[in-house]
Protein backbone atom coordinates (compact mmCIF):
# COMPACT_ATOMS: atom_id res chain seq x y z
CA UNK A 1 0.00 0.00 0.00
CA UNK A 2 0.92 2.90 -0.96
CA UNK A 3 0.62 7.12 -0.06
CA UNK A 4 -1.94 7.92 -2.86
CA UNK A 5 -4.21 4.36 -1.52
CA UNK A 6 -4.25 5.01 1.71
CA UNK A 7 -5.40 8.40 1.18
CA UNK A 8 -8.07 7.37 -1.14
CA UNK A 9 -9.00 4.44 0.61
CA UNK A 10 -11.23 5.90 2.89
CA UNK A 11 -9.26 4.68 5.71
CA UNK A 12 -8.06 7.79 7.19
CA UNK A 13 -11.70 8.89 7.62
CA UNK A 14 -12.48 5.79 9.41
CA UNK A 15 -9.26 6.36 11.78
CA UNK A 16 -10.27 10.09 12.66
CA UNK A 17 -13.51 8.26 13.57
CA UNK A 18 -12.01 5.99 15.73
CA UNK A 19 -13.46 2.76 14.25
CA UNK A 20 -10.47 1.00 12.37
CA UNK A 21 -8.64 -1.99 13.78
CA UNK A 22 -5.64 -1.94 15.83
CA UNK A 23 -3.88 -3.22 12.83
CA UNK A 24 -5.17 -0.60 10.54
CA UNK A 25 -4.37 2.18 13.38
CA UNK A 26 -0.45 0.93 13.64
CA UNK A 27 0.19 1.25 9.41
CA UNK A 28 -1.76 4.57 9.41
CA UNK A 29 -0.01 5.78 12.55
CA UNK A 30 3.68 4.50 10.73
CA UNK A 31 2.77 6.30 7.38
CA UNK A 32 1.53 9.25 9.45
CA UNK A 33 5.15 9.05 10.90
CA UNK A 34 6.94 8.56 7.67
CA UNK A 35 4.61 10.53 5.27
CA UNK A 36 4.11 14.73 5.99
CA UNK A 37 1.24 14.13 3.69
CA UNK A 38 -0.79 11.76 5.46
CA UNK A 39 -0.20 13.73 8.66
CA UNK A 40 -1.59 16.85 7.03
CA UNK A 41 -4.10 14.62 5.79
CA UNK A 42 -5.49 13.25 8.99
CA UNK A 43 -5.07 17.21 10.56
CA UNK A 44 -7.59 18.04 7.51
CA UNK A 45 -10.05 15.37 8.39
CA UNK A 46 -10.20 16.14 11.75
CA UNK A 47 -10.49 19.73 11.28
CA UNK A 48 -13.53 18.88 8.94
CA UNK A 49 -15.13 16.53 11.22
CA UNK A 50 -15.17 19.31 13.87
CA UNK A 51 -16.72 21.27 11.78
CA UNK A 52 -19.28 19.53 11.08
CA UNK A 53 -20.22 18.71 14.34
CA UNK A 54 -19.88 22.72 15.75
CA UNK A 55 -22.16 23.26 12.64
CA UNK A 56 -24.57 19.91 12.59
CA UNK A 57 -24.82 19.21 16.18
CA UNK A 58 -26.76 21.10 19.09
CA UNK A 59 -27.55 19.43 22.05
CA UNK A 60 -30.64 20.11 24.16
CA UNK A 61 -30.04 23.23 26.21
CA UNK A 62 -30.51 21.45 29.59
CA UNK A 63 -27.56 18.93 28.47
CA UNK A 64 -24.59 21.36 28.94
CA UNK A 65 -26.29 22.66 32.48
CA UNK A 66 -26.22 18.93 33.50
CA UNK A 67 -22.93 18.36 32.41
CA UNK A 68 -21.84 21.44 34.21
CA UNK A 69 -23.99 20.08 37.72
CA UNK A 70 -22.08 17.00 37.30
CA UNK A 71 -18.66 18.60 37.54
CA UNK A 72 -19.62 20.36 40.44
CA UNK A 73 -21.18 17.65 41.98
CA UNK A 74 -17.54 15.75 41.75
CA UNK A 75 -15.76 18.73 42.64
CA UNK A 76 -17.71 19.13 45.95
CA UNK A 77 -17.15 15.25 46.75
CA UNK A 78 -13.30 15.62 46.06
CA UNK A 79 -12.67 19.48 48.03
CA UNK A 80 -15.43 19.22 50.46
CA UNK A 81 -17.51 22.04 49.41
CA UNK A 82 -21.22 22.42 49.87
CA UNK A 83 -23.27 19.66 48.31
CA UNK A 84 -25.82 20.06 45.53
CA UNK A 85 -29.05 18.02 46.68
CA UNK A 86 -29.50 15.25 44.25
CA UNK A 87 -31.40 11.77 44.11
CA UNK A 88 -28.47 9.84 44.87
CA UNK A 89 -27.79 12.08 48.55
CA UNK A 90 -27.36 10.28 51.69
CA UNK A 91 -28.39 11.10 54.97
CA UNK A 92 -25.03 10.28 56.39
CA UNK A 93 -23.30 12.15 54.06
CA UNK A 94 -25.20 15.23 54.99
CA UNK A 95 -25.06 14.81 58.75
CA UNK A 96 -21.41 14.33 58.73
CA UNK A 97 -20.80 17.40 56.51
CA UNK A 98 -23.17 19.57 59.02
CA UNK A 99 -21.10 18.21 61.80
CA UNK A 100 -17.59 18.84 60.20
CA UNK A 101 -18.53 21.96 59.42
CA UNK A 102 -20.07 23.28 62.67
CA UNK A 103 -23.09 23.71 60.71
CA UNK A 104 -26.25 24.05 63.23
CA UNK A 105 -29.60 26.09 63.49
CA UNK A 106 -29.18 29.79 64.23
CA UNK A 107 -29.94 30.97 67.37
CA UNK A 108 -33.23 33.26 67.19
CA UNK A 109 -37.12 32.96 67.61
CA UNK A 110 -38.08 32.34 63.86
CA UNK A 111 -40.41 29.76 63.12
CA UNK A 112 -38.28 28.87 60.15
CA UNK A 113 -34.76 29.86 59.36
CA UNK A 114 -33.76 29.04 55.43
CA UNK A 115 -30.23 29.64 53.99
CA UNK A 116 -28.53 29.22 50.69
CA UNK A 117 -26.07 26.80 50.39
CA UNK A 118 -24.90 25.94 47.30
CA UNK A 119 -25.93 25.94 43.60
CA UNK A 120 -25.17 26.17 39.98
CA UNK A 121 -27.01 28.12 37.41
CA UNK A 122 -30.21 25.61 37.47
CA UNK A 123 -30.17 23.68 41.04
CA UNK A 124 -30.00 25.56 44.73
CA UNK A 125 -29.66 23.92 47.77
CA UNK A 126 -30.78 25.34 50.89
CA UNK A 127 -30.77 24.43 54.39
CA UNK A 128 -34.01 25.28 56.30
CA UNK A 129 -34.47 24.64 60.17
CA UNK A 130 -38.11 24.97 61.18
CA UNK A 131 -40.48 24.90 64.32
CA UNK A 132 -43.43 23.04 64.54
CA UNK A 133 -46.63 24.71 62.96
CA UNK A 134 -43.84 26.80 60.82
CA UNK A 135 -45.59 27.56 57.29
CA UNK A 136 -44.20 28.88 54.17
CA UNK A 137 -45.25 29.98 50.48
CA UNK A 138 -43.86 29.19 47.52
CA UNK A 139 -44.18 28.71 44.17
CA UNK A 140 -41.91 27.76 41.24
CA UNK A 141 -43.44 27.42 37.69
CA UNK A 142 -40.36 26.67 36.24
CA UNK A 143 -37.79 24.93 38.74
CA UNK A 144 -37.54 21.15 39.66
CA UNK A 145 -37.56 21.30 43.92
CA UNK A 146 -35.95 18.61 46.00
CA UNK A 147 -36.80 18.29 49.53
CA UNK A 148 -34.51 15.61 51.92
CA UNK A 149 -36.10 16.08 55.28
CA UNK A 150 -33.04 14.96 57.48
CA UNK A 151 -34.79 14.92 60.66
CA UNK A 152 -38.15 15.88 61.98
CA UNK A 153 -41.53 15.77 59.20
CA UNK A 154 -43.68 18.38 57.26
CA UNK A 155 -46.84 18.73 54.59
CA UNK A 156 -46.36 20.02 51.35
CA UNK A 157 -49.50 21.08 49.50
CA UNK A 158 -48.84 20.64 45.72
CA UNK A 159 -52.16 22.40 43.46
CA UNK A 160 -54.44 22.23 47.07
CA UNK A 161 -53.63 18.69 47.28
Amino acid sequence: MNVQNIIESGLLELYCLGVVSEQEKDLIEQFASEHPVIKDEIASIENSLNKYVEGNIKPAPHIKQNIFDSIYAEEAKENGLPFILSPDSKINDWFEYLKCNQIEKPEGNDALYMTEFSKTNNIVTYIAWGKPGAFVEEEHCDELERLFMLQGSCKIDFDGV
